[in-house]
């Protein structure tokens, strides 16, 4: 059964009203126990039908949504206009909802439903409320146990410990958060003991030799669009939902230089990936407009990788081979050809080198088996 999102209650909300000469007046409502109380914005918002109606309504909008942000902040700093004293009246739920507003400009379209999923999980901890005074060292511990042995995804799975710890993380990130906006003191996450900290596990990456590759290129496949896509992530290390989306603007010339000049579907990052010749044999020729798809026609990521199955079963590949393993394979191959690690993670788009950092510990592991062959040969 799919998990419903839990959607935080604002303490300020926008409402509209209807002018005698079809405008619309935008102000805010704010219940302060007894009753509502409005504030006026002198904000107008006008029918669709006036000249560059759009336009003047989406920006009369943002201001109100900043005055409303605003305003919010300003009544969690304040204890909700209450003394410092009475400020664990504030549910988590609205800290959370404020954060959200105050902090997702200029992160990606998942970020905020990410933040909702550990809103979720808060709740399923402790229940809907959760006040601010409730945070303490204990909380957090108890918090950080519970997503281990306790919290299940919607397929009544567990979690894994790699997603634990980053439900942990997030959560002690919007700890800060709160820190910065004087609604609690500290961040109790600070006084747990490292034993108590949820820990960070080695991630293992499977990816293709140079020979498995080979192997592939050289091993027919009836679906020759879905070998060419494969192979063409093998040489660039795009993800499967940004080759599903290439298209032929995507990738520009520029004297002997051809490169992919693209916005990543998963972190809205731009990547600019040099293309070798190799690569660009998977090409076919251009056709149709410049928007157009490169890979026209590419199934969906289920029917893809059940290609890839029979296909790797073929050329004689036993292991369990997804599609993501081809932005392994490049990321490895790149380390293994000479390629510095600062570079493997701009052309990956990473947003932080630790993430690269796996890649270069496959390459060391490589090196020290290398030596120990090397060692049996005068044993």
């Amino acid at each position: 059964m799919k998990r419903s999102v839990m959607k935080a209650k604002e303490p300020i909300k926008i409402r509209f009203k209807n002018l005698a000469n079809g405008n619309q007046s935008v102000f805010l409502a704010r219940w302060n126990g007894n009753r509502y109380e409005y504030e006026f914005l002198r904000l107008y918002l006008v029918p669709t039908t006036a000249p560059n109606a759009k336009e003047h309504n989406a920006q009369v909008m943002r201001a109100a949504e900043k005055i409303k942000a605003d305003r919010i902040s300003a009544l969690l700093a304040e204890g909700a206009g209450l003394k410092a004293s009475k400020r664990n009246s504030i549910l988590l739920t609205d800290y959370i909802n404020t954060y959200i507003r105050q902090n997702k400009n200029g992160k990606s379209e998942n970020w905020e439903l990410h933040i909702q999923v550990i809103l979720n999980t808060l709740v399923a901890y402790k229940g809907n409320n959760i006040y601010m005074s409730d945070l303490d060292k204990d909380f957090c511990k108890g918090y950080n146990e519970f997503l281990l042995t306790k919290f299940k995804k919607a397929n009544g799975m567990p979690l894994k410990q790699k997603s634990a710890r980053n439900y942990s993380t997030t959560f002690k990130a919007i700890l800060n958060g709160a820190v910065r906006d004087g609604v609690i003191e500290k961040n109790p996450f600070y006084e747990l003991a490292h034993s108590e900290k949820i820990r960070d596990t080695e991630t293992q990456r499977a990816y293709l030799t140079i020979d498995e590759v080979k192997s592939l290129i050289n091993t027919e496949y009836s679906n020759d669009l879905i070998k060419r896509a494969f192979l063409f992530a093998c040489f660039c290390g795009l993800r499967f939902s940004d080759v599903e989306q290439l298209r032929w603007c995507d990738i520009c010339t520029n004297g002997k230089i051809t490169q992919v000049e693209k916005q990543q579907k998963k972190t809205k990052k731009s990547v600019y990936i040099p293309l070798s010749e190799q690569a660009i044999s998977f090409l076919t020729k251009q056709v149709g407009e410049a928007d157009g798809l490169v890979f026209d026609g590419l199934p969906s990521l289920v029917a893809v990788e059940a290609n890839l199955k029979k296909w790797t079963e073929m050329a004689g590949i036993t292991k369990h081979v997804t599609f993501h393993i081809a932005r392994h394979t490049f990321a490895t191959l790149s380390l293994q050809g000479g390629a510095d690690i600062y570079t493997v993670s701009k052309l990956l788009g990473h947003s932080s080198i630790i993430n690269t950092q796996i890649y270069a510990k496959i390459i060391d592991e490589h090196k020290r088996d290398a030596v120990d062959r090397l060692g049996k040969l005068f044993a």
